[in-house]
């Protein structure tokens, strides 16, 4: 996995922040941030799991067609229903999955995005299965643009929101782990809001600690 160096970027009207990129070809640059994107999507909406030979599973509820999942699948193989087809989960058609149980490509899926996890459920998940691989996990990277990109694409959204008489466009990203939103908050500033579990989500899960 390549070491990240630290670089500072300006944007008009936006100020500057630092923008963490390897010193490597375009086309291996481009494969290092493929990497840290499939990191945030994984993040937000996949778990790893260590049971029989292992696995990824990233699903979800898709308001179209799940587009990031055959990415997924066109670049990583594996297999799963993408077909947005109604399940007993999503009975109204927008609910599909992505898995990967290949023992070989879950190895090259850790070597080459483990140390990019910033959700520390997932990270644990992935040391597990990494131990049942016989392999060590990379040491944990800092988090970068291209990781949040792919958090948003699993747990964000894009909308208008009121402030006072006023509208704002926000960009908004829903998870329940406070160390994701530190994260973002330490590339981008914004503010968290923490907002407890309701009872339809402590109904289906009792840990639920809200979002």
């Amino acid at each position: 996995m390549p070491t990240l160096k630290t670089s500072s970027l300006r944007l008009w009207g936006w100020g500057s922040f630092h923008l963490r990129l390897p010193p490597l070809p375009l086309g291996e640059l481009l494969v290092a941030l493929w990497w840290l994107w499939v990191a945030g999507v994984i993040d937000g909406d996949g778990y790893l799991s260590a049971k029989g030979g292992g696995r990824l599973v990233v699903a979800g509820r898709w308001e179209e067609e799940p587009g990031i999942l055959r990415w997924l699948q066109r670049l990583m193989g594996g297999f799963g229903d993408l077909s947005h087809s109604a399940t007993e989960k999503h009975p109204d058609g927008k609910g599909a999955a992505y898995i990967l149980t290949d023992p070989i490509l879950l190895r090259w899926l850790l070597r080459n995005c483990g140390g990019y996890f910033q959700n520390p459920v997932r990270r644990a998940q992935a040391a597990r299965l990494a131990n049942k691989l016989g392999m060590a996990l990379p040491p944990q990277q800092p988090p970068h643009p291209a990781w949040a990109l792919g958090l948003f694409e699993a747990d964000g959204y894009l909308g208008l929101e009121q402030k006072g008489n006023s509208y704002i466009l926000a960009l908004r990203v829903e998870v329940n782990e406070e160390a994701l939103t530190a994260a973002l908050r330490s590339l981008f500033g914004g503010a968290v809001w923490w907002r407890p579990a309701t009872e339809e989500q402590l109904a289906k899960n009792p840990r639920h600690r809200g979002k």
